[in-house]
Formats: C-alpha cells, sequence, structure tokens
C-alpha cells in the first residue's frame, strides 16, 4: 500500500509540475475566471452597488470554487490550488476509470492521460468543463460495477459534474446506460 501511495504522489507531482513553473497558470479563459471570481468577493463584501450573483443551473463549478478560494486567500490561491486540483480530478478519474473497467493498471495509458490533462481543453481555459468531464470519469468509475450504492454515487458525481459542465456528465451517464444495457 504504501509503495502505492508513493507512486500517487510522485505521479501527482510530477504532473503538477506545469501548474508551478510559471509565476501565473496560462491558460485561455483562466483569467477572465479569475477576474470573474474577484468581482464576486466584492460583489459579496457590497462593494459593487447594483451587481449581485446568480446561479446558473450548469457551467459554475468552477467558478464557485474560484470564489470560494479568492475570498480566503486571494486569486493567486485560488488559481494555484484549483487548477491542480482540476487536473487530478481529470488525470485520476481517468486512471481509475480504466483500472475498474480493464481490471488492470494501465502505466501505458498514463502518458496517455497526462497528455489529455493538459490538452486543448486546458490551453484555452475551459476548466468547468474540464472539471466535469473529470467528475464524469469518476463516476464512470464508481458506477461501472453493479450495486445501488455505486451507481447512486455515480449519480451524485455526475449531478455535481452537471453543475460544473452539462457535456461531461451527459457523455457519463449515456456510457454507463450503454454498459448497463450491454
Amino acid at each position: 500500500m504504501l509503495k502505492s501511495s508513493l507512486q500517487v504522489c510522485l505521479i501527482s507531482l510530477a504532473l503538477l509540475i506545469p501548474c508551478f513553473w510559471q509565476s501565473r497558470i496560462q491558460a485561455g479563459d483562466l483569467s477572465s475566471h479569475l477576474y470573474n471570481a474577484w468581482l464576486g468577493t466584492e460583489i459579496q463584501a457590497g462593494r459593487a452597488p447594483g451587481l449581485e450573483l446568480v446561479t446558473p443551473p450548469t457551467n459554475v463549478l468552477f467558478d464557485r470554487l474560484l470564489l470560494w478560494l479568492t475570498a480566503a486567500g486571494g486569486s493567486w490561491l485560488a488559481e494555484h490550488v484549483a487548477v491542480p486540483m482540476a487536473v487530478l480530478v481529470l488525470f485520476w478519474g481517468g486512471v481509475v476509470w480504466i483500472r475498474v473497467a480493464t481490471g488492470a493498471m494501465s502505466w501505458f495509458l498514463m502518458p496517455c492521460l497526462a497528455m489529455l490533462a493538459y490538452c486543448w481543453t486546458f490551453h484555452n481555459g475551459l476548466f468547468n468543463f474540464y472539471l466535469g468531464t473529470g467528475l464524469a470519469f469518476w463516476a464512470l468509475a464508481l458506477g461501472w460495477k453493479p450495486g445501488f450504492v455505486r451507481l447512486a454515487g455515480a449519480g451524485a458525481l455526475l449531478g455535481l459534474g452537471y453543475w460544473s459542465h452539462a457535456i461531461g456528465p451527459l457523455w457519463g451517464a449515456g456510457v454507463l446506460v450503454y454498459v448497463y444495457a450491454a
């Protein structure tokens, strides 16, 4: 167990190097997410009269996480906690899903998943979509084997993922429906 925990820690640290090798994470739309989080803290503090926070049903989980982290410690903290967290959710969700689906750890696919973690979606800063897809991977891993509790947990993860972005969780639900139907 210790060996695998050490492996997970070392792989995670190596995977997160790109999130910390510059003072700011360069990812397209991330700066607008950070601006919105800062503006949200101003609205909550009453320093932006006439503005209010609204929560649409989807495409907001990452933004709410940034808002909370910005209020707790500023934008640098928000950026350097939320983005690495999203990277780890996507990467390890994919790893665990592949392991559950195939019954074995696929070391060969880990570099492919690492590349997926820093693909076009990351580059463009579409972190709500990114996080929703990562949560869908975790839901697939949880719901892959039959069981009411497992499916309920997968449904909860898909619901949380839907709050992040609809496409990933709807895809994950479709995959689970197909697997159970087949």
